[in-house]
């Protein structure tokens, strides 16, 4: 049981990020398997430990008020930290292009809507179905919009990742 939810979630992410044709995928046999391997794989484990970071943060830091608090100061910090690598970077001159700019603005207000809507659900939810749910929404929802937003193609390998993203979401309810 265990096991093969953790062989499909594997198979879930790597599914809709697998755009290669046959003769990418011949070019990087080698080093470059192992990097297609390695790197789902990796992702996996981080936001694991991201997931296990914030349930603790939630359940032993921060009250469910403080949530919105927490996540600015994060973020905060976060800027704070780009614009110091940045200033290293660039030999102590500041230069950043507008648009780069507008773009890590509008980034970083999602990711902090994100950050406090995932605190602010783990305090209602058990962690246990929340974060399967919120991945798997994720995925479907990211290959879905980038069809329409972005007039990408899927492969049929992708549409059934997110099949299987579907699949896993109404099972939850039912």
């Amino acid at each position: 049981g265990a096991i093969a939810t953790i062989l499909l979630a594997l198979v879930l992410m790597f599914a809709p990020t697998n755009k290669e044709n046959k003769e990418e995928r011949a070019a990087k046999r080698g080093r470059g398997a192992v990097a297609m391997v390695l790197y789902p794989l990796g992702v996996w484990v981080l936001f694991g430990v991201n997931n296990f970071g914030l349930k603790v943060v939630q359940t032993t830091l921060i009250a469910p008020q403080e949530s919105a608090m927490f996540s600015a100061v994060i973020f905060a910090f976060a800027a704070l930290f780009g614009f110091g690598a940045l200033l290293i970077r660039d030999g102590g001159k500041l230069r950043v292009e507008p648009k780069s700019a507008l773009g890590g603005v509008a980034l970083g207000v999602a990711n902090f809507f994100v950050t406090w809507g995932m605190l602010r659900g783990l305090a209602e939810v058990p962690a246990s179905l929340f974060f399967p749910l919120y991945h798997t929404t994720i995925v479907a929802l990211v290959a879905v919009l980038g069809t329409v937003a972005f007039r990408e193609r899927l492969s049929a390998v992708q549409w059934a990742g997110v099949a299987v993203a579907a699949v896993g979401i109404v099972m939850f309810f039912v």
